[in-house]
């Protein structure tokens, strides 16, 4: 245990650069998620994110990661976006992104955001990059209540891709869906640790790519996590 708490507090640490410049009023940063699955290999993912108002949007730094505890960060992705309200509760975006990891590209990233409730989240973005491959994801986060401080957290990942594309193991159409639940505990402070069970299977032809390869088509595991809001 001790190890997996010093863990996600190298995440922390690593995902929070913002503290350095988040000393006006008009910065905010947030660690949504600094996470381990409970699992041999122990899988680690975060995204972070860095925010500056403008008039009626705002720029977002985004810095989000996955790696294993066993042989540390595989991948970070790093965007810049320019976010504009357009109506009450729905955002659109536009802005880049940098993959630094084992398959490295720059893309264009179009998206747009729906705040539908208190209670649900939607959001939607396209990429596109400089070979003109391009992928789509669809994120649906729900918060509900089931205390004075605790939450329960159903999230739906689900990415796409719009041609076939071996190098990321992604064939064309619907490619991977991602089911979790985590509960979280809000403190005062703005931290909220969590713990939850996350689901992830390739779908489709990229299901069928996996097991032709004896890659594992899911998986699923118990994680430890801890965000914050700063």
């Amino acid at each position: 245990m001790f190890r997996l708490v010093m863990r996600l507090a190298v995440l922390l640490a690593v995902t929070v650069p913002a503290t350095a410049v988040a000393g006006g009023s008009s910065w905010s940063a947030v660690v949504d998620l600094a996470e381990i699955q409970l699992r041999p290999t122990g899988p680690l993912h975060w995204e972070s994110a860095v925010y500056r108002s403008l008039g009626n949007g705002r720029l977002h730094l985004e810095l989000d990661g996955d790696g294993q505890a066993s042989s540390g960060i595989g991948g970070v992705q790093i965007q810049v976006l320019y976010e504009q309200t357009v109506l009450t509760g729905a955002a659109v975006w536009v802005g880049g992104e940098h993959d630094i990891g084992a398959s490295p590209w720059n893309a264009l990233d179009v998206g747009a955001c729906v705040q539908a409730s208190d209670a649900l989240y939607g959001e939607t973005s396209l990429f596109m990059d400089s070979r003109g491959r391009a992928f789509h994801q669809v994120k649906i986060i729900a918060m509900q209540p089931i205390g004075r401080r605790l939450y329960l957290e159903p999230r739906l990942v689900l990415d796409s891709a719009f041609q076939n594309d071996r190098q990321r193991s992604m064939a064309a159409g619907p490619s991977a869906l991602s089911l979790a639940v985590r509960l979280r505990l809000k403190e005062a402070r703005g931290l909220a640790p969590y713990t939850g069970l996350m689901c992830t299977t390739a779908v489709g032809r990229s299901a069928t790519w996996a097991r032709s390869h004896a890659e594992d088509v899911r998986s699923c595991g118990f994680v430890l996590g801890l965000g914050a809001n700063l």
